[in-house]
């Protein structure tokens, strides 16, 4: 059963479409729908049908509803979860998954600069639309939903038009952008790609026409000029110099302003910067909090966020901009929660400039904070206001201060999260885009400057960090020194240790700004911040922190929990954490300055233990019966993550990434060369399994160089071999080899047999690799006895499966399998699910060399589930492709397309050569057994330079005797048998059965060719 979402509402079964009911049960299912595979409360749903005014019933009424799908659906559906429901989907039965998978698929290739990869991926999951997300369904809870989907589609769509437009297909893409365009006519980036468009088609007039229409729609509708990018790629036509690159998506953003018939009074309002820029989401959050006329409940709405980050700017933008719809008066307090030098001012101070504010005269205003508290909410009551608490420093600064019962709408900013006042909605802000960034710059110091300047201001704004109180420093030093570039200043705030002395004009300091937040913290958490500024990576979790203080795991969180709540630290995902770049900053001069040398050592050397010590108790999970060495570091006083399965150890490495990354290359440098040498070998499994080959040969190189330093000959010999392993997979095979006989040397002369059994393991393997079938042979017997002498079980399991692919090229198909079942066995009772992966597909190519399909396929299907468990992407591929081999020996072609280009798409993002040239020619087969044959020619002839790159030599003789095939079908019979001759020529030297079945196609070609 299918379920679709991107358009109307639809279910799909076997004999056509399903109804799923009336509208409650579309409304319920919709939101199980979206919510697919986590639980739904009761609750949620009936908000969801009755929009905030549910019957005494609701709850019973949805339970029903429930049953009344079951029924329809089918009961395994839908499953009882606690308080709520869960639906039960696998990913291809519900679109918006194939959606989600295609975007991401797109994300990747787009990280790995392959275009025309990531424009098809798009192609493809906008092509699963129909119409607007849930056409025809909305509410509360299905709405803001609905609205993100939509816009999801939107941002696809224009970065579709992007991809086009960088890769040549200007002319594609224009009937579609104008259709677009007229869809949607306020979208500064359709009107910017229908400009582009038109003018590398040889239309510079209707470019400019374009421009034209989309200046006078933009006054028309909302009264403003088009953009500065907009207006830049004008000019940039009207002198024939635009750039044919591709440039970066950017979205207009349009705010509009509410006027009323009069002007409110009271108005204690600070003025309106007249450059705000950007927050386009946060202003339309907070107009739409507005309260209607007849709400007679207060709407409280709490900005907080880091210092410097603009709450004040956009709490006075929200309040002009929305200011006429409260006619009883818009009133701005200023609380000084950090002003230098000057105390928070208090409630009772607070309450009498509000009071004087609403004509309340000095002589009538009591004097104690109850009293005037209750004088306040007195005189609000029934009142229409917009209030600002500008600064606060918290709940007990801002309680006395709430005004009484009436539709008015409160703004607060604050540093600190306000979490304990009822009914608040915090709104907390982040740095700005970089595209904001770069306009707010633009506005102070002018188009001219930012365009003659070019990248230097793309590097101001990200050495500001994207902070509105920087940058507005920086772009007013700027202004105020005629005779600087932009990159003059970039150049005196390039020095991170001078970077925040260059951010101080007059009495406004970003420094002097955080130093108020900082020295108001208790001791224990100044220490623990000036700490986490040594880490290393884009985040951290508390392990890292306690490890690196030396302090306990519970109150370490506690401690980040509160460095959180001041907004001076960040959190971009669940229990982990980060420093804004200038914070950083701050508190690494801090360190400096409060720390001696020895205890900052001290300090970072526990964080390189810990990574280290940590890292090898995850690889050993990943990689059951890997061989360790002695490591020359302590426990954790803090202790290390348990690593109960595979998968905690994969997550462990997922989350601590790039933190490991960037302690690799702070060791290769600086040392100690222990770590050096052990981490990047710690983190071999992990990359392999999540397909980052790339990212782990130059660690590799950098470790080997730390091992040789360390004079230690076995661990030098191990990481010759992780290195040599990571080449071969790559496809460099001849520095594969070179390294492994390396590392074999080292072993035999230490006497090393485990070791020595390893290296004639790998040498074994690549002689498979490269076709030299009768010398890997002999190398795995050998390394097969040693290792079962030496009771090293993975080890043997590897051996046995490299000896199932030595069988399977030579025709041995029994004894393949019965060597891929041995090794499944040892893979299995050691828990190496990757190497199990690898065991099943081995058994399963067996079974299909065997013409037992329907075997084949159940293997491979528990294949591809272990492979998407552990998130093995290498190995969901190579699954792939041998579903699609054994589909096409059944005839089943369209089954075997679909699993061919998946593999294929899944090769892509890992970027392993030898798998690609095999899944290519696979794909290549499928082509042609559909009849396809110029797009079976291009596929063996891409997979043949692939193969030969990678000296894969049994797939250069596939694609050549694929190529002969494909020329016989177009009756080119001479050169059909030149390619399956030279394909012969290949499988004679590798030895193999194939030989037979050439000579007999060019014994065939030949006789016809005699006839």
């Amino acid at each position: 059963m299918e379920f679709k979402v991107l358009g109307p509402l639809e279910v799909l079964g076997e004999e056509g479409r399903v109804n799923p009911g009336g509208r409650k049960q579309q409304h319920v299912l919709a939101t199980l729908l979206l919510a697919s595979g986590n639980m739904v409360p009761v609750d949620r749903l009936v908000e969801a049908v009755w929009a905030g005014r549910p019957p005494t019933t609701a709850a019973h009424q949805v339970r029903k509803t429930v049953a009344d799908l079951r029924r329809r659906l089918g009961d395994e559906l839908i499953v009882t979860d606690g308080p709520g429901y869960r639906l039960v989907l696998c990913e291809e039965q519900l679109d918006l998954n194939l959606f989600n998978l295609r975007m991401a698929r797109a994300a990747e290739a787009i990280a790995s600069s392959l275009a025309s990869n990531a424009a098809a991926q798009l192609d493809l999951g906008l092509r699963l639309w129909r119409d607007s997300a849930l056409c025809g369904l909305g509410g509360p809870v299905l709405g803001p939903a609905i609205v993100q989907l939509n816009e999801r589609r939107l941002v696809a769509c224009e970065q579709l038009n992007e991809l086009r437009l960088a890769l040549g297909e200007a002319a594609s893409v224009l009937t579609e952008l104008r259709a677009m365009v007229e869809q949607y006519p306020l979208r500064e980036t359709l009107h910017r790609q229908l400009m582009i468009a038109l003018y590398r088609t040889g239309r510079q007039a209707e470019a400019l026409r374009a421009f034209a229409d989309a200046r006078a729609l933009l006054a028309d509708e909302l009264g403003v000029d088009p953009g500065p990018q907009l207006q830049r790629l004008h000019e940039q036509i009207l002198r024939g110099d635009l750039d044919t690159g591709l440039e970066p998506v950017e979205r207009a953003i349009s705010v509009v302003n509410t006027t009323a018939e009069h002007a409110p009074t009271p108005n204690t309002l600070p003025y309106n910067l007249p450059d705000f820029t950007g927050r386009a989401a946060e202003l339309t959050d907070i107009v739409a909090s507005v309260p209607p006329v007849e709400d007679r409940a207060l709407t409280i709405i709490a900005i907080d966020g880091m210092v410097g980050v603009g709450k004040t700017s956009l709490a006075l933008h929200a309040a002009h901009t929305i200011g006429n719809a409260f006619p009883d008066g818009q009133l701005f307090v200023d609380l000084r929660g950090h002003v230098e030098g000057i105390e928070p001012i208090n409630p009772t101070e607070a309450l009498e400039q509000l009071l004087q504010a609403i004509g309340v005269s000095g002589e009538q205003i009591p004097s104690d904070l109850a009293a005037r508290s209750a004088m306040w909410r007195v005189r609000t009551a029934g009142k229409r206001m917009l209030i600002v608490l500008d600064d606060a420093t918290g709940i007990e600064q801002i309680r006395p201060l709430l005004p009484g019962a009436a539709s008015c709408l409160l703004l607060i900013t604050s540093r600190a999260r306000i979490t304990d006042l009822d009914g608040v909605h915090a709104l907390t802000l982040s740095p700005m885009s970089k595209e904001d960034s770069v306009m707010l710059v633009s506005r102070i110091i002018g188009d001219r400057k930012v365009e003659e300047s070019g990248s230097a201001v793309t590097e101001l704004v990200k050495a500001c960090g994207h902070l509105p109180l920087a940058l507005r420093i920086a772009a007013t030093r700027l202004q105020t020194r005629p005779t600087w570039t932009v990159k003059d200043l970039v150049n005196r705030l390039r020095n991170e240790d001078q970077r925040l002395d260059g951010l101080t004009l007059g009495n406004r300091s970003v420094s002097s700004a955080i130093e108020l937040s900082y020295r108001r913290l208790p001791t224990e958490h100044r220490r623990l911040f000036r700490c986490v500024a040594l880490t290393l990576g884009n985040d951290f979790d508390t392990r890292v922190a306690a490890a690196m203080t030396a302090a306990s795991v519970p109150r370490t969180e506690r401690l980040l929990e509160d460095l959180l709540d001041a907004q001076l630290l960040i959190q971009p995902r669940p229990k982990r954490y980060a420093m804004h770049g200038l914070l950083r900053e701050y508190a690494q001069q801090a360190l400096r300055a409060e720390e001696s040398e020895a205890e900052r050592a001290a300090i970072f050397q526990r964080l390189l233990d810990y990574y280290l010590y940590t890292a090898e108790a995850a690889a050993s999970r990943i990689h059951p019966g890997r061989r360790r060495l002695a490591l020359d570091v302590p426990p954790p006083t803090t202790g290390s993550p348990e690593f109960d399965s595979q998968a905690a150890a994969l997550t462990w490495f997922d989350q601590e990434q790039d933190g490991l990354f960037a302690a690799v290359s702070h060791v290769a440098e600086q040392g100690p060369d222990h770590h050096g040498s052990h981490l990047p070998r710690a983190m071999a499994s992990y990359l392999q399994i999540r397909g980052r080959l790339h990212n782990h040969i130059g660690m590799l190189r950098k470790a080997l160089k730390s091992a040789a330093r360390t004079g230690d000959q076995a661990l030098k010999a191990m990481n010759l071999g992780a290195l040599s392993s990571v080449q071969w997979q790559l496809g460099q095979c001849t520095e594969a080899f070179d390294n492994m006989w390396r590392a074999l040397s080292i072993a035999e002369n230490s006497g090393d047999r485990e070791c020595e059994g390893e290296c004639l393991n790998r040498i074994g393997l690549l002689s498979e690799a490269v076709g030299r079938y009768e010398a890997a042979r002999s190398f795995l017997q050998r390394a097969l006895s040693i290792h079962r002498q030496t009771g090293n079980l993975f080890e043997e399991g590897l051996a046995l499966n490299s000896i199932c692919s030595v069988h399977l090229a030579m025709g041995r198909f029994q004894l393949a399998g019965e060597a891929a079942r041995s090794a499944l066995l040892l893979h299995r009772r050691l828990g190496h699910r990757a190497y199990v992966v690898s065991a099943l597909h081995s058994v399963a190519t067996a079974e299909l060399r065997l013409h037992h399909h329907t075997e084949a396929l159940a293997v491979l299907d528990t294949a591809a589930e272990t492979a998407q468990r552990i998130g093995y992407r290498s190995g969901e591929a190579i699954v792939l492709t041998r579903r699609a081999d054994t589909h096409l020996a059944m005839g089943m072609l369209d089954e075997a397309y679909r699993c061919g280009i998946r593999a294929l798409e899944l090769v892509w993002t890992v970027q392993v050569p030898a798998l690609e040239a095999e899944a290519t020619n696979t794909l290549a087969a499928v082509s042609f057994a559909l009849g396809d044959l110029t797009t079976a020619m291009a596929r063996h002839r891409n997979a043949l330079d692939i193969a030969r790159r990678v000296q894969r030599r049994i797939e250069v003789a596939r694609a050549m005797e694929g190529i002969g095939l494909v020329s016989a079908a177009l009756g080119e019979h001479e050169e059909a048998a030149r390619q399956w001759r030279s394909a012969l020529h290949h499988h004679m030297a590798m030895g193999t059965p194939d030989v037979f079945r050439l000579r007999s196609r060019i014994t065939a070609v030949a006789g016809r060719e005699g006839a």
